[in-house]
């Protein structure tokens, strides 16, 4: 054969033998930008970037539109994690944080979310700066106001759709679960005492006062506490407190910092937001305590100025929301200014009050310097509760009753030129009225002229206190109204939310009331902290003259009083010991044996033996 014949077959036949040329697959960055799933794409994205990040300077995913489309369309949650990754040093570098693509989503962000999650998220990248990151963020927003709202999506609810609910009280009408409240104080007034006390009752499911001053709310059972405490050291003061108290300390528990990868610890502040929430995910708590709340802004938050302290306040409000917990925040008041009211009284910019849904005023007792006003400023969810009484005598604390005594008049407003003695005309004048007979006002005017109060001091007391004038002959009398009735929601919502109480409409007078033994309507409080009680001197009747037999009753307020409790009797024989603390006066007791009975050394009051 020819050698151009042997040439031409070789290459025909060559030619028969390449294979069809094929279509070379999508980019990669396709496949990215159509990934349904937020979770996979973000995988994928950071995976990718990583990857090729070894392979050339510039990746090709970010210099793709619609990944670029695809990662702006992310939500919060989502976009805050990756953006992150990818400003790691070991994918892209902070340079990816001002990209002028991604500056419009950034600006998008809840400001909430930004201030913590984001800001917190960043400061752990190395070199990152917040004061730059954040004056690039605002020129862009000032430069381009209608960029950030190209990615917004409003979110409407329609109230239709609403499911109502009862608000649910920790303590009515003060504190309720899923919201924020204010409690503004002088330093050591007793706020953190107060506090501790009630941390103390929801450890052992013991009851909280009612609108007459005694504890007979009930709780149900015992709850946990978280405590965020800058001021009170831990061994040698809050805890010593909450052994004072009786408190199941194991149900108590204070967030004193973070520690990061590295092992070194840092405070806490609400820029480290999504550490609280994983507290509250933890221990489900259903009180938390910040004292006080502007030792944990930050150091670039003013607390003056409410755009930059409602954010956090939202933040606050959103995790009591989520974790049914009410979140008690104490603030030092402001220097006191004639005629300013309550809700004014408060350190720091007006958004605090505002963004609470109740307000607490504790003021300092004008005429007796061991007991503590704790009186209600504010409330949007309920009507304003009575000013509760407590004393702090020798560091105890022990509820002592309820006043007449309202915020604005602690706080300043109306109290005349004198606003000290204005206070202690009142108080006076209260404690002369109490058993609500009428007092000639001469007499009141005289023995009033006794202590130091004049007498334009004590009408002006008596028109704060709202005292009637009597005409009696030629005579005047004054007497204390009623308090004034506070009508408690029906059912009552809370921790310890019971049945309905049975109607009294029907009652006749003398009518005989009884109460079975099975019913179990009734909230009965702890047998060795409420045992029955005899009044100083009173001795227990013999059993054998006991008799089951109800009696009639001739006032329906002796009913409203009575609180006595079943309980495991007392012996002095050492079958049985003394309750710890004293169930009249709630104080650490010392007992004495008289005549068959221990007998509390503060009160007097008698626990009965067999």
């Amino acid at each position: 054969m020819p050698e151009d014949a042997q040439t031409s077959n070789r290459c025909a036949s060559t030619a028969v033998e390449e294979p069809e040329p094929q279509t070379p697959p999508p980019p990669y960055t396709e496949t990215l930008s159509v990934i349904e799933d937020d979770e996979t794409f973000c995988e994928e994205l950071v995976l990718w970037v990583r990857a090729t990040q070894q392979l050339m300077p510039n990746p090709v995913p970010l210099e793709d539109a619609g990944v670029i489309a695809r990662l702006c369309a992310l939500p919060d949650v989502r976009f805050t994690p990756t953006l992150i990754a990818l400003a790691g040093a070991d994918c892209l570098g902070l340079d990816v944080l001002y990209d002028e693509r991604l500056l419009p989503r950034m600006a998008a962000l809840q400001r909430g979310h930004l201030r913590g999650t984001f800001l917190p998220y960043a400061r752990r990248l190395p070199g990152f700066v917040e004061r730059d990151f954040l004056r690039e963020l605002r020129d862009y927003t000032a430069a381009h106001p209608a960029a950030a709202l190209a990615t917004a999506r409003p979110v409407i609810v329609s109230m239709h759709t609403v499911t109502r609910q009862p608000i649910t009280w920790l303590w009515w009408p003060y504190i309720a679960l899923g919201k924020l409240t204010l409690l503004d104080g002088d330093p050591g007034i007793g706020k953190s005492l107060l506090l501790t006390q009630l941390a103390a009752n929801l450890s052992c499911g013991h009851p909280l006062p009612d609108q007459d001053g005694v504890p007979t709310l009930p709780i149900g059972g015992a709850h946990t506490t978280v405590m965020l405490s800058t001021e009170d050291g831990l061994a040698d003061t809050l805890g010593p407190r909450l052994d004072t108290a009786g408190a199941d300390s194991s149900k108590v528990h204070v967030l004193t910092g973070w520690v990061d990868g590295h092992g070194d610890t840092h405070a806490f502040t609400f820029q480290h937001m999504p550490l609280l929430a994983r507290v509250l995910e933890e221990y489900q708590p259903k009180l938390v305590v910040i004292d006080p709340i502007q030792a944990y802004l930050g150091s670039g938050v003013d607390m003056h100025r409410a755009n930059e302290t409602r954010p956090l306040l939202e933040s606050l409000r959103r995790l009591a929301d989520q974790y049914q917990c009410a979140i008690v925040c104490v603030r030092h008041p402001a220097k006191a200014s004639q005629g300013s009211k309550a809700i004014h009284r408060g350190l720091g910019s007006i958004d605090f009050i505002g963004a609470g849904r109740t307000g607490l005023f504790v003021e300092q007792h004008p005429s007796d310097p061991t007991l503590v006003l704790m009186a209600q400023s504010k409330s949007n969810i309920g009507p304003l509760g009575r000013t509760q009484v407590f004393s702090k005598a020798e560091g105890q604390f022990r509820w002592h009753g309820v006043s007449r005594l309202s915020a604005e008049m602690l706080a300043g407003a109306g109290r005349g030129p004198d606003p000290y003695a204005f206070l202690e005309a009142v108080c006076w004048l209260e404690d002369r009225l109490q058993d609500g007979l009428p007092v000639p006002s001469t007499e009141l005017c005289t023995e009033a002229d006794e202590e130091g109060l004049s007498s334009s001091t004590l009408r002006r007391a008596k028109k704060a206190l709202g005292v009637r004038s009597l005409k009696r002959g030629d005579a005047w009398d004054w007497q204390l109204p009623s308090r004034r009735v506070i009508l408690m929601p029906e059912p009552l919502q809370s921790l310890g939310s019971l049945p309905p109480l049975v109607s009294i409409e029907n009652l006749q007078v003398n009518q005989m009331v009884s109460i079975r033994e099975d019913d179990h309507t009734v909230p009965q409080a702890p047998a060795a902290v409420y045992p029955p009680l005899d009044g100083p001197g009173e001795e227990a009747p013999p059993d054998d003259e006991a008799s089951d037999a109800p009696e009639p009753i001739e006032n329906m307020e002796d009913v409203q009083e009575a609180h006595a409790v079943q309980a495991p009797q007392a012996s002095v024989n050492g079958e049985h010991k003394p309750p710890r603390f004293c169930p009249r006066c709630h104080r650490l007791a010392t007992w004495r044996v008289r005549d068959g009975h221990f007998a509390c050394h503060n009160c007097s009051a008698h626990v009965r033996g067999r």
